[in-house]
């Protein structure tokens, strides 16, 4: 589940600012191993993947892996 998406207003160690027009909200962290980067797959998806799927206008615009050991619609570590 996407809770927020926006421009990182500040960041610190153990705090990021997003924004958006709308508000901002203050995400705080323990782990710097819970920081991801977007980057061009090496494999293409396979059953079992955990996927973000972006939707735009009732179309498919985007699908992202996510790496292992997300839970399914969340962003705790099993």
């Amino acid at each position: 589940e996407v809770q927020r998406s926006g421009t990182v207003q500040s960041a610190e160690p153990g705090a990021l600012v997003i924004g958006s027009a709308e508000s901002s909200v203050t995400v705080r962290y323990t782990s710097p191993e819970r920081l991801f980067r977007i980057a061009p797959a090496s494999a293409p998806l396979r059953a079992g993947d955990l996927v973000q799927v972006r939707v735009e206008g009732g179309r498919a615009a985007a699908v992202l892996r996510l790496p292992p050991g997300l839970e399914q619609g969340g962003n705790r570590a099993r």
